[in-house]
């Protein structure tokens, strides 16, 4: 299988693409320094099962492949877009009842705030119904079968696709996820009133009292795949701002098997652990069954206002204090003759040669850089936001050469387009739509610095005594949360 699998990938690579599109070769350098990186920071590398490693990889290609490369796997995903972009454009009816018909032009606030609401609260009547637990247990066990990862992990891991670290308030899959191995992890906490048939998991490894905890190898996966992570939130706040939606959709489904396949590599298991037996798996707790649907409706609105206050809370700070930084910078630059020093302008330069292994192009490598810098520092809603402004000033460009018959003259201006003949600058300047594509697997995830804090916060909450456990895993678990999302974009490159 690994033999007839690597001999077809690589004709399909040769045949079907490279020889039409040599360019693309160069995302091969990024896909081989991921995994070299990977291995050589491992922290067991004579430990490694390569198998997940190898099968994560060759179902991320497959994938990207049935997403881009043929007309029925991009009509399907346009689809499924579409209808992701009409499920959202409900949320206007409320918003245009407490805020007024032209509240999208009052500011990022109102535009958002009903969305994050709407859509929260409809995840956890799709979890009251049963259709999240459905999916999630189906896509945890292909991924278990399929890179031999073990069926807590693995369901986490598909679970992250739906609900992940989106907020302090939502943290990992908080409300969704309730695997009895995975409850110090998956819920913020657990109450002990809960109904669950503890004769069922006597197959566990570790008992302290009504707790269940993880192998360092596990912890590390769960983790990783929560940083890795573009749930059903994220996702609508990213396509809110100029996000594809296909490319959305694909990237938070192959950031799943491409989380575990690195944590795999960078923390194998070490310890014997018996997966078979680990087969007691459900999503609603003990304390939900007795729920009705209005009661449901009314916990996830209430989520929902947690959960968009604190996005616009977090965008506000980390805005604000990226101009603080930005200012300083300027201050520093103007002394030093560099007038254009900033974040921007260092991320601009230090991620270049990471942004062209993903296979941008290389007029777009400073750019992408940019948006890397910006959404490790800040937030991926704030990359989101200007690589969207990128994309409309593209778009504005387009239709500005299309009503001057091709002849409209224009220049750049450090990093913003001048169009001369009505005098108007882009803001930003202009992406290809080639460079947009990996942008939005590249900042899809949610690993930024900060979160590291949010992560340990949380945990500690949840079990204390594996407060050394999670301090020492955090910043790899970080690191390879990052990694999956480079691998995803280098593979869609």
């Amino acid at each position: 299988m690994y033999g007839v699998a690597l001999v077809v990938v690589c004709v399909y690579l040769g045949v079907g693409i490279l020889k039409e599109q040599p360019q693309n070769s160069q995302a091969i350098l990024g896909i081989v320094a991921i995994i070299l990186f990977c291995y050589i920071t491992s922290a067991r590398p004579s430990r490694v099962n390569w198998c997940p490693v190898f099968w994560g990889f060759v179902i991320q290609f497959v994938f990207a492949c049935l997403t881009m490369r043929t007309r029925f796997g991009y009509d399907v995903f346009d689809w499924l877009g579409k209808i992701i972009l009409d499920f959202i454009s409900f949320s206007d009816s409320g918003s245009n009842f407490i805020f007024g018909n032209d509240f999208k032009s009052k500011g990022f606030a109102l535009a958002i705030s009903g969305t994050i609401v709407f859509f929260t609260t409809m995840m956890f009547v799709f979890t009251h119904l049963g259709i999240t637990d459905f999916v999630v247990l189906k896509l945890g066990r292909i991924i278990s079968v399929c890179l031999e990862t073990g069926p807590v992990e693995s369901v986490v891991a598909s679970a992250n696709i739906f609900v992940s670290m989106a907020s302090p308030n939502h943290i990992l899959t908080a409300a969704v996820i309730s695997a009895p191995a995975a409850l110090a992890l998956a819920k913020l906490s657990y109450p002990e009133t809960q109904t669950v048939n503890y004769e069922k998991q006597k197959n566990m490894r570790i008992k302290d009292g009504n707790r269940y905890t993880f192998t360092k190898s596990e912890l590390h996966s769960v983790m990783s795949s929560g940083f890795a992570s573009t749930s059903g939130s994220l996702m609508v706040l990213f396509i809110m701002c100029g996000a594809s939606p296909n490319h959305i959709l694909t990237a938070a489904v192959i950031s799943a098997p491409a989380a575990l396949a690195l944590a795999k590599l960078s923390y194998p298991e070490t310890q014997t652990v018996n997966y078979a037996k680990q087969k007691n798996m459900r999503i609603k707790d003990g304390n939900s069954e007795g729920s009705n649907l209005w009661s449901v409706l009314s916990d996830g609105t209430a989520m929902g206002v947690k959960v968009a206050v604190s996005v616009l809370a977090n965008l506000l700070s980390f805005i604000s204090v990226m101009s603080l930084v930005d200012w300083f910078l300027g201050w520093c630059g103007e002394r030093a003759g560099l007038e254009e020093l900033s974040i921007e302008f260092l991320f601009s330069y230090l991620l270049w040669p990471l942004a062209y292994a993903l296979g941008t192009e290389p007029a777009d490598c400073p750019k992408m850089g940019r948006l890397i810098g910006v959404k490790l520092a800040t937030s991926p809603l704030v990359a989101f936001t200007q690589m969207g402004q990128m994309k409309r000033n593209r778009e504005e460009l387009g239709a500005y050469l299309a009503d001057t018959g091709g002849t409209g003259a224009w220049h750049w201006e450090g990093n913003h387009v001048v169009l001369d003949a009505s005098n108007k600058t882009l803001i930003l300047g202009i992406i290809s739509e080639r460079s947009e594509a990996i942008a939005t697997y590249v900042l899809s995830g949610f690993n930024t610095v900060a979160n590291i804090g949010i992560t340990i916060g949380t945990l500690v909450q949840v079990c204390p005594d594996r407060k050394s456990d999670y301090i020492r895993l955090v910043f790899r678990a970080f690191m390879i949360g990052n990694m999956a999302c480079f691998a995803t974009a280098a593979v869609a490159g």
